[in-house]
């Protein structure tokens, strides 16, 4: 997708009745004057940058991957007992998101390390259906797991991810409220 003129034209289609397949591929909803339509020169899906906090770290770590298990930390009698108990190919697409992850986080990218960030993301999106095998997940069309899609591209226009990280700025605004808040007279 990535397209305005392509996306406006799915929802003219859905709009007059018609179903389009793109439409339900591309996780539409029924907009049809979405605000940005007659804006020129204007591309919404540039708008949308990386954001490691809330799309990885909070996206799809806590809420993708939970279920796997609920242990917090592991003895070495239990890593031992457990070997071999997990699906190998659940190891596949923790492992692959982990590397996605990883090359995302870099702080210089190069032509390989955006190879290898595209690489972990097919593998992963290749295997990801042993979770819903497992009933971990039913489903995974959510826009923090299609927005990972467009990290490769983002990278190359914007420059590191890092740049757009939110975590920074979120702690921040914590470490001011409470400043502010000890500061009144509560």
């Amino acid at each position: 997708m990535c397209d305005p003129e392509s996306t406006k034209e799915i929802l003219h289609r859905r709009k007059i009745g018609q179903h389009p397949p793109e439409f339900e591929a591309n996780g539409l909803r029924a907009i049809y004057k979405s605000f940005w339509a007659d804006l020129p020169h204007a591309d919404i899906f540039l708008a949308l940058t990386p954001d490691l906090l809330h799309q990885l770290h909070k996206g799809v770590f806590k809420d993708h991957l939970k279920g796997i298990s609920s242990v917090k930390q592991w003895t070495g009698r239990e890593h031992k007992e457990m070997h071999g108990a997990v699906p190998s190919h659940v190891l596949v697409v923790v492992r692959s998101i982990l590397d996605f992850s990883y090359y995302a986080q870099l702080q210089i990218q190069t032509t390989e390390s955006l190879e290898a960030l595209q690489t972990a993301l097919t593998l992963f999106h290749t295997n990801k259906d042993i979770f819903k095998e497992l009933a971990v997940r039913e489903h995974f069309n959510t826009p923090k797991l299609h927005q990972l899609t467009h990290y490769v591209s983002s990278i190359m226009l914007f420059g590191a991810a890092d740049g757009f990280n939110t975590e920074l700025p979120k702690h921040l605004h914590i470490d001011f409220a409470k400043d502010s808040y000890h500061a009144s007279n509560k």
